[in-house]
């Protein structure tokens, strides 16, 4: 093997060598001017497309410009990237919680401008010092002069005020009035608004940014060589921004709808805060005109495959010094073939179960319904039986059509149902076998990543150091089932064991919510009573009634939401009266259930959540607990026809 595995991945900020893939379509939206809402579970890439549009990155990352193409000047945008979390002070909520909205909301958009103004003037102090941009130092001085004159606030004292100032100087005087701003609000004195007003440029929210902006703006457009195009503005890219409180983030819509050409905001969520649209102005809401929202939740199966196929590729190129070599998924773990996988189980098995059900296949492969008669050739030799079709046929009483007969017309629609249960009855022959499903090929990775790319490169990662073969033969050549399905099952282990750490504020109760749901699931979906299993396949997707609440109760769905920013559960929904949530794909491997999550509804007690918040003394108390849940799911009558009008 050589070396480290390129498919290792830490957070972003704490990787040596920032290595880029840009998903067009996701990256042509964010490159725009119009202001970007960019939301997405923890490990879909927002940090990374945020730093991609990052000015610094651009000019210092080889990896980045290499899928940017071009040059630095020829981009009509300088970007600045900020992390959130370092700038949303709680303090300041406490501090003005007597003042009105508008006055409190000023305050903290000050905040806001003062740090990212900070920023923005550092970057273009750098790109005048190391020529990227050129233009006179006494220009320089007046545009600094121009701005400081326009804002007397800024200067601590005359003798700065006296002093010729340059754009880094500027972002020092930014700095020093943001922590003054910051240390006022953290020691919570008593606020006088006339001593707040005569020490800081207050005003309109936002207004202080858009003046810095106006300026630099008229600078670049006088003096600065090379030129700028007409529809060249800034960047403010603002990351982590969950992180700012519910009036904070009311604050930061503000500012983008009083935002105007050239400065716009990139700011990314883990997931759509219920104040998307709210400011604190009366009367003004944010609209799909004043701004995208670029989900990457949402992205297509197609579009996740071409980031993975494409961020793996990067990293591939990386460790071989190839640029031109192309990372498959589909030629490394090859195509899912479920069918295949119950063959070798079959065959090995000497439960008469086992015996039974690979008979009935090879009777079933001959039938015209399944040969596709009159359309298709017999199946190949060689090809593997239709165990998964043999068994749903079997388990629910279905009457296979015949040629001639009026449903042999709705044939195709009667095999795609079959289809759509194909997950269902692996995982029951599994558990009546008595043997651990094995989790293996492209889909699977694809689908238990759950839109992560993070997740996606985890498990790679597992399943390469697992192969023990070289990087370019790993590219060229599929691993083998089973060496697979051990290194699955290793990474989704590993994510599982590492909820304690992951940051949540109660790990005990997130892990027990977690291992229960989970549990849960893998029970629903491999049902005991495998005609419930298939008629309502892959159940977990849990439905929640959560009017009224309790305190207590209250407490546990902030746990249960921790848990999915962490990215163990996903939530669906979250309205004022429903919850709509099931466990995250990537934990599937752990538990045994569908590598596709969950596609199928089933309504949950809030006792229910409750019992499972609390931490079970032993794995089979937890069993009891999970059991006793199942058997009221599974008596209840699913809403779903039969397949073919003929499983009663």
């Amino acid at each position: 093997m050589n070396g480290e595995s390129p498919f290792r991945l830490d957070r972003f900020e704490y990787e040596h060598v920032h290595l880029y893939y840009l998903p067009f379509k996701a990256f042509a939206i964010l490159r725009q001017f119009k202001p970007t809402y960019l939301v997405g579970s923890r490990g879909t890439g927002k940090t990374t497309l945020l730093n991609a549009l990052n000015w610094q990155e651009q000019l210092t990352n080889g990896s980045l410009q290499r899928q940017l193409g071009g040059e630095f000047s020829e981009r009509d945008y300088i970007g600045v990237y900020l992390r959130t979390p370092k700038y949303q002070c709680p303090a300041f909520d406490r501090w003005l919680a007597d003042c009105d909205e508008q006055f409190k909301g000023a305050v903290f958009a000050l905040h806001l401008d003062l740090a990212w103004l900070e920023v923005l003037f550092r970057a273009v102090s750098e790109l005048l010092a190391q020529g990227v941009w050129s233009a006179p130092p006494e220009r320089e001085y007046e545009a600094c002069g121009g701005l400081l004159a326009a804002i007397p606030e800024l200067p601590a004292s005359r003798a700065e005020q006296e002093i010729s100032p340059t754009f880094r100087r500027l972002a020092e005087i930014f700095r020093a009035k943001r922590v003054q701003l910051e240390r006022t609000a953290l020691t919570g004195r008593g606020l006088d608004v006339a001593d707040l007003g005569a020490t800081y440029p207050l005003g309109q929210i936002g207004s202080l940014g858009r003046l810095g902006v106006e300026h630099l703006t008229a600078f670049r457009k006088a003096h600065c060589e090379p030129p700028q195009s007409l529809s060249w503005h800034f960047k403010v890219c603002l990351d982590e921004a969950e992180y700012l409180s519910s009036f904070q983030r009311r604050v930061l819509n503000t500012m983008v709808r009083l935002t105007s050409f050239p400065l716009s905001f990139v700011v990314s969520y883990v997931r759509r805060p219920e104040e998307l649209s709210s400011t604190v102005l009366p009367g003004m809401s944010l609209q799909k005109a004043d701004r995208e929202i670029l989900d990457l939740d949402e992205m297509t199966d197609e579009e996740f495959e071409d980031l993975a196929d494409g961020v793996a590729s990067v990293r591939a190129r990386h460790a071989l010094g190839n640029s031109t070599c192309q990372f498959r998924t589909h030629t490394a773990l090859g195509r899912l073939d479920v069918n295949r996988l119950l063959h070798t189980m079959l065959r090995t098995s000497e439960s008469g179960k086992a015996r039974e059900l690979l008979q009935s296949a090879n009777q079933l492969s001959g039938t015209a319904f399944y040969s596709g008669a009159g359309e298709a050739a017999e199946p190949a030799k060689g090809a593997v039986p239709p165990i998964y079709q043999a068994y749903i046929v079997s388990r629910l009483g279905l009457d296979v059509p015949a040629p001639d007969t009026p449903r042999w017309r709705l044939r195709a629609q009667q095999s795609a149902d079959i289809r759509k249960r194909m997950v269902g009855a692996y995982l029951c022959i599994c558990r009546e076998l008595g043997h651990l499903p094995v989790y293996a090929y492209s889909e699977m990775v694809f689908q238990m990543s759950d839109k992560c790319i993070r997740d996606y490169l985890a498990q790679l990662n597992e399943i390469f150091l697992g192969a023990e073969m070289p990087i370019e033969e790993f590219v060229s050549r599929q691993v083998a089932d089973l060496l697979q399905d051990r290194a699955l099952k290793l990474a989704s282990r590993k994510k599982r064991d590492f909820l304690p750490e992951s940051g949540v504020s109660a790990p005990r109760e997130a892990a027990a919510l977690v291992d229960a749901f989970a549990s849960l699931t893998a029970q629903l979906q491999g049902s005991v009573d495998a005609r419930v299993a298939l008629r309502s396949s892959e159940r977990g997707i849990f439905v929640l009634e959560v009017m009224p609440v309790s305190p207590d109760e209250q407490r546990i769905l902030r746990i249960l939401t921790e848990a999915a920013e962490a990215g163990f559960l996903k939530l669906l929904r979250t309205g004022a009266s429903q919850w709509k949530f099931r466990v995250h794909c990537s934990l599937a491997a752990a538990y045994s259930f569908s590598y596709r999550g969950a596609y199928y509804p089933v309504p949950l007690a809030m006792d229910e959540l409750v019992a499972f918040s609390k931490p079970c003394e032993s794995r089979a108390d937890l069993e009891v607990l999970v059991d006793r849940v199942a058997a009221r799911l599974d008596s209840l009558n699913p809403d779903q026809l039969s397949l073919f009008g003929g499983a009663e």
